[in-house]
């Protein structure tokens, strides 16, 4: 299964106990007396006197064979982390397709993403990357879910946006520290230590007690509290956001570790992958970064709002507000790439699932040829199915390739000629990432008609 454990394992539960039921036995009884009656009138005005022994002996075959044997599913998830299910009693009809279909399909995309993972150079897949470990564009979702990410304690935000204000903008304006080193910088926080001692900025403790401090005093309090706290719990936050069936665990703390620790490795493979940063940057670092330029951001609204300079004020919402106009349709394509069709996908594997005892029951009531073509038809589904994980893994290989040669050609600054985030290319990097975001939902979409030539016909 792909991030559906619950559900297929609830289900297939609901299918034991419906179908080992004596109301599903009293059904069957009905077909085979209704089928009875239908192959001896068939026997008796058809030119063919064999029809009725030949359907007596396809129900009984498949009476047999796909209903009265029982056996046991084991849902294993490859996608969200959840732990096996065990489920008895399963007709096995249902068990054999289901398991065999399913473990097909499996097998093709590992192989064929395990092989990409051993391609050298530039066309190489991270492991932490591929479809079979966190679904679609997984390294995209990644990047835009940190770069949308702030500082999420109010106060704190507070006291950061205080000091940028108080401090910094004015350690730029009077050339205490380089304006070009300041937007041009993959690491912005270290920078702003060096800063002028004969400024004083607020700043509100853990006990809400607001004091005025010089500024280099307000950075070291600062900085203790991000290492500590802020960027440790943005990054439990977010990782919970990528990996959300650790949730599931049942314990109400370790979730939130598991996840921090998750992200560390996931965010480190996606922004080296796409060239924004190098492999040997932590992951808090990057989120530290994206944090401080959103605070960056609403630093400078405030202090347009401040200065009482309505222009600017207008200039910053109109921007926003373009930008929020442009990336709303591209948004909601990628989330059909990332969430909407797996989504769509698992709701019809359980579906025909659960159809089973319906496609069983109507084949003991036609038997024969007709019988066994509804069979070999609900079979053919199943593959349907089960080929759409291999076709996401060639998608996802193929999108993540595309989205890191435009990340990484987003991520230069013409300026320094410097490679990765920084404050001049934060904007250029989550804008492209969700247009290309949007480029692989409009292609994901075309994903079950390419499965259905596969199995129905390549010329239908």
């Amino acid at each position: 299964s792909y991030g559906n454990v619950d559900a297929l394992s609830g289900l297939f539960n609901a299918l034991a106990a419906l179908m080992g039921g004596s109301g599903f036995i009293n059904a069957i009884a009905i077909v085979f007396v209704v089928g009875f009656f239908g192959a001896f009138l068939a026997t008796a005005f058809a030119p063919d006197r064999l029809l009725g022994p030949k359907w007596l002996m396809s129900v009984i075959l498949i009476y047999l064979v796909l209903f009265l044997p029982k056996a046991t599913l084991q849902v294993v998830d490859k996608v969200g982390g959840q732990p096996p299910a065990v489920i008895g009693n399963v007709p096995l009809g249902l068990a054999f397709q289901a398991g065999m279909t399913s473990s097909v399909g499996n097998t093709l995309t590992e192989l064929f993403e395990n092989a990409l993972q051993v391609i050298p150079g530039t066309a190489g897949l991270p492991a932490d990357l591929t479809y079979a470990e966190h679904g679609l564009v997984f390294g995209a979702r990644i990047v835009t879910a940190t770069q949308s990410a702030g500082f999420t304690d109010p106060v704190f935000k507070s006291n950061v946006t205080n000091f940028l204000q108080n401090c910094t903008f004015y350690d730029i304006s009077q050339g205490f520290l380089s304006a070009s080193v300041f937007t041009a910088s993959t690491d912005i926080w270290p920078l702003l230590a060096d800063t002028n001692p004969a400024r004083y900025s607020t700043y509100t403790d853990s006990s809400g007690v607001v004091t005025a401090l010089p500024c280099p005093s307000v950075y070291s309090s600062i900085d203790n509290a991000m290492n500590v706290t802020a960027v440790p719990t943005l990054m439990q936050k977010i990782g919970l956001q990528l990996n959300p069936a650790l949730q599931l665990s049942g314990n109400p703390t370790l979730p939130g570790i598991q996840a921090a620790l998750l992200l560390d490795q996931q965010v480190s493979a996606a922004y080296a992958r796409f060239n924004i940063a190098t492999a040997a940057t932590s992951a808090a670092t990057i989120i530290r970064q994206n944090a401080v330029i959103d605070s960056i951001h609403a630093a400078s609204l405030l202090s347009s709002q401040a200065a009482n300079d309505p222009s600017a004020m207008m200039l910053g919402i109109a921007t926003a507000q373009a930008t929020i106009q442009m990336n709303t349709q591209q948004i909601a394509s990628g989330q059909i790439a990332s969430q909407a069709l797996p989504l769509v996908r698992n709701a019809i594997e359980a579906v025909i699932y659960g159809l089973f005892p319906f496609i069983l029951l109507l084949a003991l009531m036609m038997g024969g040829v007709q019988g066994f073509q509804l069979l070999k038809g609900y079979g053919l589904a199943l593959v349907w199915i089960a080929l759409w994980p291999p076709i996401y893994a060639i998608i996802n290989y193929l999108d993540t390739l595309a989205i890191a040669k435009n990340a990484a050609a987003n991520a230069y600054n013409a300026l320094n000629g410097a490679q990765g985030l920084t404050l001049a290319t934060t904007n250029a990097i989550y804008s492209g990432m969700i247009s290309d975001m949007a480029v692989a939902g409009y292609l994901v979409m075309s994903v079950p008609a390419i499965a259905a030539a596969v199995v129905f016909g390549l010329n239908k």
